[in-house]
């Protein structure tokens, strides 16, 4: 259907039972006359091309809202952000940071933090979104747009598991301050609150806490609890 057409009259295709594709390029849905204009049966099996920019007007009008596949042919990218030794993501119950969509297509995302963490902060396409530590969800209907979600974990002191401490290092509180012994010097230190905010990051091996209380120890993939 070429772009000019505003309006289609009484029954047009009603007895066209074997389209499989309509393609209009009117960006405003032509007003149907009446509710005839297709044969009920194509509604379910036929794919309704229309101009990008123009499918939420034509699932919202009338007649064309009946159509299951409405679609511009565009496609748009789901993309998530995240540290995958600490988390993962999965889209459409793939386990991938990154998948394709066609328009008016649903997706689902599903982001989960790795033993001994949970989930931060969550921001899609740069505003902070509602989440459980345990968990982010998001269910899109219609796919209209690209989408960036990015997640950053933190460690969450209930989930910290027993783990062996290697032989060479001494992980050890005193004076306000917390010590690590035999690690090398450029191997990476985290310390955490008892809350799991993460107060220290860095590769002194003597770190200053101004204040006494119990903190959680990551270094060399291994989680100490310590008191101070």
């Amino acid at each position: 259907m070429p772009a000019t057409i505003t309006k289609i009259g009484f029954s047009a295709f009603e007895k066209c039972e074997t389209l499989s594709e309509i393609i209009s390029h009117a960006v405003t849905p032509p007003v149907c006359t009446n509710d005839n204009i297709f044969d009920s049966k194509i509604y379910k099996t036929a794919s309704l091309f229309v101009p990008a920019g123009s499918r939420k007007a034509y699932t919202e009008a009338n007649v064309w809202k009946n159509f299951s596949n409405t679609t511009t042919g565009e496609r748009f990218t789901i993309s998530v952000e995240y540290d995958n030794s600490r988390g993962n993501a999965t889209i459409n119950g793939q386990k991938t940071d990154r998948s394709e969509f066609e328009e008016g297509e649903a997706a689902e995302i599903i982001i989960r933090p790795a033993d001994n963490f949970r989930i931060a902060e969550v921001t899609v396409n740069g505003s902070r979104a509602d989440f459980k530590p345990e968990e982010f969800k998001a269910s899109i209907a219609a796919v209209a747009e690209n989408i960036n979600i990015t997640a950053t974990f933190e460690l969450g002191i209930s989930g910290i598991a027993p783990v062996l401490t290697p032989s060479n290092i001494k992980v050890y509180g005193k004076d306000s301050a917390i010590y690590i012994e035999g690690a090398d010097d450029n191997e990476t230190v985290e310390i955490y609150s008892s809350y799991g905010i993460c107060i220290y990051r860095g590769t002194e091996r003597k770190i200053d806490l101004g204040a006494g209380g119990i903190y959680i120890v990551r270094i060399l993939d291994k989680t100490f609890k310590v008191a101070v």
